[in-house]
């Protein structure tokens, strides 16, 4: 349901816990507003995160990060591993950015560049989704090897 904010996305225990944040939250400065969502579900972050492996978001994400690219891990992987992150963890939010839907190479890394070898392995669950070897990346997935190949 686009309707819906991502926090409101996911099993019902984690719409609960925000709506309980929200209600239990008191700041004893009283400086900080009550708040649902420790991140926020959209910003320039968030579309460098997905954009990273095209240009000038690659350049503006090395900026970012202090003129190195982010650790591999942390990396846009796949749209599963996204989804599921942004739908069960209490600290990701992230709306998708259109370009997911009409632009093939933010999968790839067309442009060959350093973006490292994940530590983590994709999860089991993650079939047509995430990660795997062999022939190539499985629907979804994008690449972050730096020989330009997918994983």
């Amino acid at each position: 349901d686009l309707g819906k904010p991502m926090g409101a996305h996911g099993p019902p225990s984690r719409v609960e816990a925000f709506e309980e944040r929200y209600h239990s939250f008191e700041d004893p400065t009283g400086s900080v507003k009550k708040f649902m969502y420790g991140s926020h579900y959209s910003s320039a972050g968030i579309v460098l995160h997905f954009l990273v492996r095209t240009q000038p978001f690659a350049e503006l994400a090395v900026e970012l990060q202090g003129k190195t690219f982010d650790v591999p891990d942390r990396l846009f992987h796949s749209l599963v591993e996204s989804w599921k992150s942004a739908t069960e963890s209490m600290c990701d939010v992230k709306e998708l950015v259109p370009e997911l839907f009409y632009l093939p190479e933010v999968f790839l890394n067309e442009n060959k560049l350093p973006l490292g070898s994940r530590q983590k392995p994709s999860s089991s669950s993650d079939k047509g989704g995430g990660g795997g070897g062999g022939g190539g990346a499985p629907r979804g997935s994008a690449s972050s090897s730096s020989s330009g190949n997918r994983n």
